[in-house]
């Protein structure tokens, strides 16, 4: 009797909890638009406020005094370039406002018609590992911005973004946040200072070199972003867990690695280490691998085998020792295709399923599928097999997709004032349209996501889901029925 009343006390507690759940969707279905939305569209607009007030006493004020902000913890001197020869030359540091003056703009802008990969272009330092991360993040604009604390462009010069600490809390991590200024380091060549590392765009959009500019203080120096692993920037950027599959021998075994921060200077990318696991992946695992990371739009990226990082070192234009994001893994018919991202925004892979290739002609089943798009713009296509003999590395970010990480109010500064409203109207429309079914009841849950991770509407069909395998299995202990396996 005993077990019996324990039994229909957990059956009524299941029941509750659905019921409760049922009775709650509407309302967080609701309610997610208008935080996401509505109350950031309000947000901006008192910032705005806020920042005219500030032009105007500083258009007055000026000529006195500069008010913009002056980060005290990463100075402009030359020890924030290269903190171990702080002796090094180099020769101007400019505010993005007058970087963007000089591309011909009006003004410099945070975000500018959106986040996308083409808005990176890189510059003279060796970090194409991370600017393939932050190509990689850019395939979803929604990570970008979340990255982000300050949402527009700050008269002041100051933006706070926020990074993972994943050293901290016992090796759990933990976010902090980061402020810094926007002067940023140039070299002269006899005209106006250029930049010396991440390169600016011509529509005057400063998110990239903000990020880079974090990561710099973050890791001590601009320095010591020259060369690291695409899985720090990954696990930094985002807080997610990310794994790395790296392939040590000359066969196709893929060796699962976890990052080891060195404890004397766990922030320098230089010091970290990977430590491998007794997990290795056979090719045609690694390929699985990949289709399903898409499938869940897991970030990913990948490294060539060990060179130079120089047009000189390549094969195929495949440039050796150099990161490139991966953006998906395909299968049609017989044929597997992965596509990549070169950071550098051009020099293609030239060999086969490249750009005009005649596969394509020949395959035609496969264009179709795939729809490719010929450009020099860095993205291309490579046979799998190409792939196994030119990529040594995988890195794998799990990111959490729901409506809290992917909906963002998109608003191009570009706009004006009514820019805000536009967003919320074309933001809160694509949700109700799709958008809200696509990141909730919508999203195909997969194995091993735990109940945290799964979203409102998907959380009722798997607590229902779960009671039924419940009370079979009970029911089977018993000799009245089937075990059924649990979702």
């Amino acid at each position: 009797m005993k077990k019996k009343a324990e039994e229909l006390a957990v059956d009524a507690g299941y029941v509750l909890l659905i019921t409760f759940r049922i009775l709650f969707v509407p309302v967080e279905f609701c309610f997610i638009p208008v935080s996401r939305f509505f109350l950031a569209c309000v947000d901006l607009y008192i910032l705005r406020g806020c920042a005219s007030i500030f032009r105007c006493i500083d258009g007055r004020l000026c000529r006195c005094v500069d008010l913009r902000y002056v980060d005290p913890e990463f100075p402009a001197t030359a020890s924030s370039v290269n903190s171990k020869h702080p002796e090094g030359k180099f020769y101007a540091w400019m505010r993005a406002y007058d970087l963007a003056l000089a591309k011909g703009n009006e003004a410099a802008y945070l975000f500018s018609d959106g986040v996308s990969a083409g808005d990176l272009c890189q510059g003279g330092l060796g970090d194409c590992w991370l600017i393939s991360a932050i190509a990689a993040l850019a395939e979803y604009p929604g990570l970008i911005q979340r990255i982000f604390l300050t949402k527009e462009t700050s008269p002041l010069g100051r933006y706070s973004l926020r990074l993972f600490d994943i050293t901290e809390e016992g090796g759990k991590g933990k976010f902090v946040n980061v402020t810094v200024d926007d002067r940023l380091p140039c070299k002269c060549d006899g005209g106006f200072p250029k930049l010396m590392y991440l390169s600016m765009d011509d529509s005057g959009e400063i998110w990239p070199l903000l990020v880079e500019k974090a990561l710099a203080k973050w890791a001590g120096s601009y320095e010591n972003l020259d060369g690291g692993h695409c899985a720090w920037a990954l696990a930094t950027l985002t807080g997610w867990e990310t794994e790395s599959y790296v392939k040590f021998g000359k066969d196709n075994h893929f060796t699962k690695c976890k990052l080891e921060p060195d404890k004397e200077d766990p922030r320098n990318p230089h010091s970290i280490s990977f430590k491998s696991t007794r997990d290795t992946l056979e090719a045609d695992e690694l390929f699985k691998l990949l289709q399903e990371s898409d499938s869940k739009d897991y970030v990913m990226t990948c490294a060539t085998n060990s060179g130079k990082d120089t047009v000189e070192e390549s094969a195929q234009g495949i440039v050796q020792g150099h990161a490139y994001t991966l953006i998906g893994a395909f299968e049609v018919g017989k044929h597997r295709l992965v596509q990549l991202r070169n950071p550098w925004g051009s020099f293609e892979w030239t060999g086969s399923w490249s750009d005009k290739h005649e596969n394509w002609d020949k395959f035609p089943e496969v264009k179709k599928k795939l729809k490719p798009t010929f450009a020099d713009d860095g993205i291309f296509y490579i046979a799998y097999e190409d792939f196994l003999q030119n990529y040594r590395k995988v890195d794998i970010c799990k990111r959490n997709v729901n409506a809290y990480t992917d909906l963002y109010l998109n608003v191009d500064e570009k706009d004006g004032c009514p820019g805000p409203t536009k967003s919320c109207v074309l933001g809160c429309g694509k949700y109700f349209a799709g958008d809200g079914y696509r990141l909730g009841c919508g999203r195909e849950v997969h194995e091993g996501d735990d109940l945290r991770k799964r979203w409102w509407a998907r959380s009722v069909s798997y607590l229902i889901k779960d009671f039924k395998a419940k009370r079979a299995n009970r029911q089977a202990e018993q000799g009245r029925a089937q075990p059924v396996t649990r979702v």
